[in-house]
């Protein structure tokens, strides 16, 4: 997990995923006036939470198959167990 407490580091994360987000919406054919609706509020959500809490995920530690089909249920083993720490 990662703590972010630092305001201008809240700002500076919320305002990179927004630019991201912005641009999937777009893809998705969101209109403008709702894409920059929707990137507003979630900004003020992150910048007026006192604290921001990353769950962060690696596969470093994770058991590694040969096989596709495996090492994709690896992924999701590792992702329902950071989803079960939250």
């Amino acid at each position: 997990f990662i703590v972010v407490r630092d305001p201008d580091v809240k700002q500076e994360l919320a305002k990179a995923m927004a630019s991201r987000w912005d641009k999937d919406m777009s893809k998705n054919g969101v209109p403008l006036e709702n894409r920059q609706s929707l990137i507003r509020t979630s900004v003020k959500r992150f910048t007026n939470a006192p604290i921001l809490i990353i769950a962060c995920l690696t596969m470093e530690d994770m058991d590694k198959y040969p096989d596709k089909r495996r090492q994709k249920i690896e992924y999701i083993m590792a992702v329902q167990s950071v989803a079960a720490a939250i």
